[in-house]
């Protein structure tokens, strides 16, 4: 059975009824992320860093989705990103209609060689980079749709 777990920390539960610029979802070995088109508050950052530090053991587990139109993290957010993931590889699918996203995306490839970019078109090609089985692919679509709501 598949446990799903929302990650948000105490500051975020304050600011239930403000923006959100970046929801996290935890399902077993996968994290699910989806982002607008700002970048995280440090509150939201801090509970996806805080996420990863507590599977650091399990990155050749992890896989993460991260489905953006165009938002990502700050230089500084993805500084203390490189940190955590300390140049260990770890499955990462990216699905942006944004050039800039996958641009920078691509750079950040040279520190992890298990990210790609995606374009929404190419999503089918995400979840095969992941290899994601058939019901994780349904549940990911399922979770993303529903976090779209979360965000606006």
């Amino acid at each position: 059975m598949l446990e799903l777990a929302s990650v948000r920390s105490g500051a975020s539960l304050a600011r239930a009824n403000m923006d959100r610029n970046l929801v996290i979802r935890h399902i077993d070995s996968l994290i699910v992320a989806r982002q607008n088109m700002e970048q995280p508050h440090e509150s939201e950052w801090n509970a996806f860093l805080a996420l990863l530090e507590q599977n650091a053991k399990n990155f050749d587990k992890i896989k993460i989705f991260v489905r953006t139109p165009g938002g990502g993290p700050s230089p500084k957010q993805a500084n203390r990103l490189r940190g955590i993931l300390n140049n260990k590889p770890v499955l990462v699918a990216v699905v942006s209609e944004s050039l800039v996203v996958r641009f920078l995306g691509s750079s950040i490839a040279l520190l992890n060689r298990d990210l790609r970019m995606f374009t929404p078109e190419e999503v089918g090609l995400a979840y095969k980079h992941l290899k994601l089985a058939p019901h994780e692919c349904d549940l990911v679509e399922r979770i993303i749709d529903e976090m779209a709501f979360e965000l606006y």
